[in-house]
């Protein structure tokens, strides 16, 4: 007889529903150094406000390979990533499991593992740029920073600073 508990399923928002059996629209990797922010193997490039480091289509789902040697955790903002498995460079395929300590099938913000770990995000919620980089303080002060255009959906609202109200200062 069924308890009641293993059947349940959560009800999750759209940006944490689960991908790993959604299609992906397509797939890159993403690697920082000190200085840059690696897209698909390349030479690297150090923060451009006015270049992004890909575009991508809004209400998508996107796979991405987080190359994170030499301790440069990759932070995406926007849009959670969900652990798919680690990339096999042998096959050129994703081995499904866990990644390190990141669970398969959990969402995060952050990702710093010794393999080569395989995530999806769905670019929901919010258009317009997207920010990725080395959650280091200091390599992202040194460029290992980007973003990412996502064509397409309601951009995050900005709200314009006030000159009429003056700050207020604690003591």
């Amino acid at each position: 007889m069924p308890d009641g508990l293993s059947q349940w399923q959560p009800v999750r928002p759209t940006y944490l529903q689960d991908m790993r059996n959604a299609a992906i629209q397509s797939s890159f990797s993403i690697e920082a150094t000190p200085s840059t922010m690696k897209y698909n193997g390349g030479s690297g490039v150090g923060f451009n406000a006015s270049v992004p480091i890909t575009t991508l289509t809004y209400n998508r789902v996107y796979q991405m390979r987080i190359i994170t040697k030499n301790f440069h955790p990759i932070h995406l903002h926007v849009y959670p990533m969900q652990i798919i498995g680690v990339w096999n460079t042998q096959t050129s395929t994703v081995t499904p499991g866990d990644c390190g300590n990141y669970k398969q099938g959990e969402f995060y913000d952050n990702i710093m593992a010794s393999q080569i770990c395989v995530v999806r995000f769905r670019t929901i919620d919010f258009g317009g740029k997207v920010i990725i980089h080395c959650h280091l303080l200091r390599h992202e002060d040194q460029g290992a920073m980007a973003w990412i255009n996502v064509t397409g959906g309601p951009t995050i609202p900005t709200t314009p600073v006030s000159t009429s109200t003056p700050c207020t200062t604690y003591q």
